[in-house]
């Protein structure tokens, strides 16, 4: 009974010097990961690869952010919807004239003696049409799909939902018989809202329109 007794002791005694050992070996292997771990963090700071010596590039979140809003925040006073175009051409194409001061002018050898035909009037198709010496000129808008710009390429104009871009144009006609002055066309120049080339993005564009309607002394 006594070796029985005893041999239990030291079967016991060498189970718990097996977990004691795992024990430590396990210790070990987990410290060894930590250093390992440690020392491959340490290295990735003192690489100088690992860091730009350039600011930082907010460059491509701008462009994103840009390219998310709608057109007409992107592009404020571009376009307007057909109510704010109602009410723009009740107020723009009814705007009155004012009187100029008489005065003389010193070195002019010809003068303009023609005589306004008609006074301007209201049209109800939106379209103004004023008469003025020998000339006779229409002002209404127009909201074009596309236009040629200055450098003779086709542009799209760009649309967002029921918004669209609108051009003031004049049109500019000779009286018959009337031979006092020459009605000619001032072209203006505006700006527009189209599609790049690629139909990607949208770009600002310059455009010559049919402008103010003149009626230039004739050279005798």
């Amino acid at each position: 009974m006594e070796r029985d007794e005893s041999g239990r002791k030291a079967a016991g005694s060498n189970i718990k010097r097996i977990f004691i050992l795992i024990g430590c070996l396990f210790a070990i292997l987990i410290l060894g990961l930590v250093s390992a771990t440690l020392h491959y963090v340490i290295q990735l700071r003192n690489d100088p690869r690992n860091y730009s010596t350039s600011p930082p590039d907010n460059t491509k979140t701008s462009e994103q952010f840009l390219r998310s809003l709608p057109l007409p925040v992107r592009f404020p006073g571009y376009f307007r919807s057909p109510e704010e175009q109602t009410l723009a051409e009740e107020r723009l194409l009814s705007r009155t004239f004012l009187p100029a001061p008489n005065g003389t002018v010193d070195g002019l050898v010809n003068t303009c003696s023609g005589v306004c035909y008609r006074p301007s009037e209201w049209q109800p198709v939106r379209v103004r049409t004023i008469y003025h010496a020998c000339c006779i000129s229409n002002s209404f808008y127009e909201s074009p799909a596309w236009m040629i710009d200055i450098n003779g390429k086709n542009k799209t104009l760009a649309t967002f939902e029921r918004n669209k871009q609108y051009f003031l144009k004049e049109d500019c006609v000779q009286v018959n018989g009337c031979t006092t002055c020459q009605c000619q066309t001032m072209t203006s120049y505006e700006t527009a809202v189209v599609y790049t080339d690629n139909k990607t993005d949208y770009e600002i564009s310059w455009f010559s329109i049919s402008g103010c309607c003149k009626c230039i002394n004739r050279v005798l």
